[in-house]
């Protein structure tokens, strides 16, 4: 009895390492220690994310807010959002190296100073 309980914890022990040297992984933390996010880091969590959004029509509303703001329209998913008029000038908001990199960075001043700074 006694060896089959080792011998059940050892196969759980090697069934449960898995070593996928391939894959890059990000886990976030909340302060407390509790596992919030884990992917392959942030671009996966944002890629695995926007799999799962669905279609979205912009409202009257935001339509006169956004075109009372003028300037480009940065859309995450821009083929998952309606109702925008083909004249307007949208791009996907990863589409510009400089704008991703700033906006995956820590420093939101300097994203949003950037951002200005493209007519966004």
């Amino acid at each position: 009895m006694r060896h089959s309980v080792i011998w059940i914890a050892v196969m759980m022990f090697i069934t449960a390492c898995k070593n996928d040297s391939t894959g890059k992984v990000s886990t976030s933390y909340t302060t407390t220690g509790v596992v919030v996010a884990s992917a392959g880091g942030y671009e996966a969590r944002i890629a695995a994310a926007s799999e799962e959004v669905g279609t979205e029509t912009v409202s009257a509303s935001a339509l006169s807010r956004i075109t009372k703001n003028g300037g480009q329209v940065l859309i995450d998913i821009p083929e998952k959002v309606s109702g925008l008029p083909e004249t307007m000038n949208v791009a996907s908001l990863t589409a510009d190296p400089e704008v991703k990199a700033a906006l995956m960075g820590l420093d939101e001043a300097a994203a949003a100073a950037l951002l200005v700074s493209k007519g966004v």
